[in-house]
């Protein structure tokens, strides 16, 4: 089965669309998925009047194809936030999509043509999506000069944003989601409100720590697929990370090409990348594991641990050993 839907200026359309392919009624801003179909719901709610929280939870008995048509000249943009791992399309390239995939919140211009597959996994699959009005939050951010999500609106080019699940999104997204389900009075609707502001402002706090590059270029989607993949080549090579001139002859790229659209799609430089991505897995084994400080330096390939130290301080104004005594229960530590 598919569903298609576009972009529209009235965010209500987006479940009468849903409705009138499936055949069945809008009620209280729900949609509810036919029995002969599967089970589950599509909802909408309406914080503000530039906030839209979509929420679908489905499954189905055959795979669900969502098509989202891309449409020019509307002011509303979806940031989704996949919590379950989806297969996604654009412009024919596929990839994966999800809170555990490092690519889990996908942010785009609204004349992006996207879609995704629900897949027949006797599984429940989730996803939340805020969707603004651009308009709206450029006026909003008229006082704050120079942040990358001001850069990218005022911009008008074609655009694709892709972030990861930090701890404070990934901890909302989850609250959000149980007072969804809930929902049994006002004071529910009260906490969706204010947890779908909370995340998309911890969103847009997130997305602004990017710097803007000088010439923001349109990437085609087997470019930002062979940004995925090196992307996850770095993950997976993370304690010694593989030589640019590798990396770009991977991407069918230049190294000057692939450190630019690397930036520009995931916020940081490949160096930079690379360094975060290992101090987050130095703080999960500092956090999980009983191990020194020098034992998991050296597991993460530093030779010199005053260079392991230097580099945890940086990440985390606080040094490894500090922090390993500051974890709750390690009496052991001496």
């Amino acid at each position: 089965m598919s569903i298609e839907f576009h972009a529209i200026s009235d965010p209500k359309y987006w479940l009468q669309m849903i409705a009138e392919q499936l055949s069945v009624p809008v009620i209280n801003d729900e949609v509810h998925l036919p029995m002969m179909f599967g089970q589950g719901v599509f909802k909408q709610y309406y914080p503000c009047e530039w906030l839209t929280i979509s929420y679908s939870k489905i499954k189905v008995y055959e795979p669900m194809r969502i098509h989202r048509l891309g449409r020019k000249n509307t002011d509303l943009i979806p940031i989704v936030f996949y919590i379950d791992r989806f297969e996604q399309l654009i412009d024919n390239e596929r990839f994966s999509v999800g809170k555990t995939e490092h690519n889990g919140i996908y942010m785009h211009s609204s004349e992006i043509d996207s879609k995704w597959t629900i897949p027949a996994n006797n599984k429940w699959n989730i996803t939340l999506a805020l969707t603004f009005n651009r308009e709206r939050l450029i006026k909003d951010l008229g006082d704050m000069d120079n942040t990358y999500i001001q850069e990218l609106l005022l911009n008008g080019a074609s655009f694709y944003v892709f972030e990861s699940f930090n701890a404070q999104m990934l901890e909302l997204t989850e609250e959000l989601i149980k007072c969804i389900e809930l929902e049994t009075n006002t004071l529910n609707y009260l906490q969706i409100y204010g947890k779908s502001l909370l995340l998309f402002y911890q969103y847009i706090k997130q997305l602004n720590l990017r710097a803007y590059p000088d010439s923001n270029r349109k990437l085609h989607p087997s470019d930002i697929e062979m940004l995925f993949k090196v992307r996850k080549k770095i993950i997976d090579n993370i304690t010694s990370p593989p030589l640019l001139s590798e990396l770009a002859k991977d991407a069918n790229m230049s190294v000057s090409k692939l450190q630019k659209c690397f930036k520009q799609v995931f916020g940081a430089s490949i160096s930079q990348f690379a360094l975060h991505e290992k101090m987050k897995i130095a703080q999960k084994l500092l956090s999980s594991e009983f191990k020194s400080v020098s034992e998991i330096g050296y597991k993460l390939g530093y030779s010199n641990l005053s260079h392991f130290s230097k580099a945890f301080f940086n990440e985390f104004n606080i040094n490894p050993s500090d922090y390993l005594r500051s974890i709750k229960g390690r009496k052991d530590y001496p």
